[in-house]
């Protein structure tokens, strides 16, 4: 699997054996010995809801972190995402999720290599805690979406959307979401929601 991506600010092979011991002590039978291929690292952008549905999809989103596919084979092993803090000298802070996560994103990647071929693109993950909806996001001249989660359960399968179709998802799931929690909150507008988007937090809680 061959995207164009952002480049990221920091080494990888730290990283990949940071993720090998991790799922050695969690999940051992999912990882051998063999070599770990990365696919990406992708840019993760956080998207402000309201504005995001309004159609100021530029403007709406802030970049935050990246994620990475291990394959070990063809077979996928797990994710890594990585936030960093801004300050000069630290340490990013890394999650690390496992082969169900990794073989979703994997059939969403794959779905998405025949749209990356049709034009330039870069492939980024965008992400909207308060609505429980991810997507991976092929950013270029007519941009397309490929959600990853639409709601609390599951995962979709695969599929395109244009531009427009993504924001009137968006729509949707604020139509959904208001009735449950107040309009404030769902909107980004409450103090404590907007803390919960700050770049501390792990993309591994999406």
């Amino acid at each position: 699997m061959a995207f164009q991506t952002e480049p990221a600010p920091f080494a990888l092979e730290p990283l990949i054996e940071g993720a090998r011991y991790a799922l050695a002590q969690i999940a051992p039978q999912t990882i051998g010995d063999g070599a770990l291929d990365v696919v990406g690292p992708f840019r993760c952008y956080v998207a402000e809801p309201a504005a995001f549905a309004r159609g100021a999809t530029k403007e709406a989103v802030t970049a935050e972190g990246w994620r990475a596919l291990l394959l070990q084979g063809e077979r996928p092993v797990a994710l890594i995402d990585v936030t960093l803090s801004g300050q000069p000298g630290a340490e990013p802070a890394v999650a690390v999720r496992g082969p169900d996560a990794a073989t979703a994103f994997y059939k969403v990647l794959e779905a998405a290599q025949d749209i990356a071929s049709e034009g330039d693109f870069e492939v980024r993950f965008l992400t909207m805690p308060s609505l429980f909806l991810t997507a991976l996001w092929l950013a270029g001249p007519a941009s397309y979406f490929l959600p990853t989660r639409a709601g609390a359960d599951g995962r979709p399968p695969p599929r395109r959307m244009t531009r427009g179709q993504f924001i009137a998802l968006t729509q949707a799931r604020l139509n959904r979401m208001a009735p449950r929690a107040g309009r404030a909150e769902i909107l980004g507008l409450d103090a404590a929601d907007s803390a919960s988007n700050a770049p501390g937090r792990s993309l591994a809680e999406r």
